[in-house]
């Protein structure tokens, strides 16, 4: 099973909210969905990198439990 995690964008990456999908993650924080898939690309960007990216309100997490 697929989940979506929004969590604080500091060290101790507190959870905000936790969805089945993009689109009720989306509901959840009120944003787009777009805007949960731009921010889960931007993280992983980020990731492979090692650049620095503009922040955000929350750091997106998609994984399989």
């Amino acid at each position: 099973m697929m989940v979506y995690l929004a969590v604080t964008p500091d060290k101790y990456e507190l959870p905000i909210a936790v969805g089945d999908n993009a689109k009720e993650l989306a509901q959840m924080l009120g944003v787009s969905t777009q805007s949960i898939w731009k921010t889960i690309q931007r993280h992983a960007e980020k990731e492979r990198s090692g650049k620095r990216v503009k922040p955000s309100k929350w750091r997106i997490y998609k994984g399989e439990i």
